[in-house]
């Protein structure tokens, strides 16, 4: 167990406060709190700096601390929707602690986190901060669990199928397969969005159809 109580979870490795705001606007940066570990809230911000799992060397273990070095720059108000979300209890939930070699272990820490998170409080809208996206299949498979839905709809934004096989592990082109093969996801509830050809989709499930999983 972390300070916050939960495995593999350790408080916001950063913190930005805005030392400055006027009475007419809250800033993201004061608004958004790192949790206590133990009030409720309704959306939670869950971050998993993992990029070992990518093909190729990245740096997307940077992007939670990237995104929480600019929310000092921006209010909860929007101008363009003419939207205030400042009533909206939204806390910075930590970060999962992840392996820096070995995937399948971060990845086994990123499911015990997210389920206990899920678990704790039923209510809230989680969001995820990445990291690569291998971490869509543990992350799937914790909200599956602990929330019990029957039944979940997955929207992709990428230009690449992550429809590989899992014979070297897993990897930021196999989560979409593994998730499919696993029943997490219904084929027909998987929205791909961006494709461009026939990318990290070398071959389609055992026992599944071109048409179960490609659409027009």
């Amino acid at each position: 167990m972390t300070m916050t109580g939960l495995p593999y979870l350790r408080p916001p490795e950063l913190v930005r406060r805005s030392p400055w705001q006027d009475a007419h606007e809250t800033r993201v940066a004061n608004w958004i709190e790192p949790w206590d570990g133990e009030e409720l809230f309704d959306v939670g911000l869950l971050m998993v700096p993992i990029a070992r799992g990518a093909i190729k060397h990245v740096a997307t273990h940077l992007g939670p601390n990237a995104l929480r070095m600019v929310w000092p720059f921006f209010t909860t108000y929007s101008i363009d929707y003419d939207v205030d979300v400042a009533d909206l209890r939204v806390r910075d939930l930590g970060d999962v602690e992840i392996s820096l070699l070995d995937v399948p272990e971060a990845h086994r820490a990123i499911e015990a986190a997210a389920t206990a998170l899920l678990t704790r409080n039923r209510e809230f809208f989680p969001i995820t901060i990445g990291g690569e996206h291998s971490l869509a299949h543990p992350l799937l498979r914790a909200f599956k669990a602990s929330r019990g839905y029957e039944r979940i709809g997955l929207i992709q934004f990428d230009a690449h199928m992550d429809f590989q096989t899992g014979e070297h592990g897993p990897h930021n082109g196999t989560p979409i397969r593994t998730i499919l093969e696993e029943g997490i996801v219904d084929p027909r509830n998987l929205v791909q969005i961006g494709m461009s050809g026939f990318v990290q989709g070398s071959f389609r499930p055992s026992g599944m159809r071109a048409g179960d999983w490609i659409r027009e």
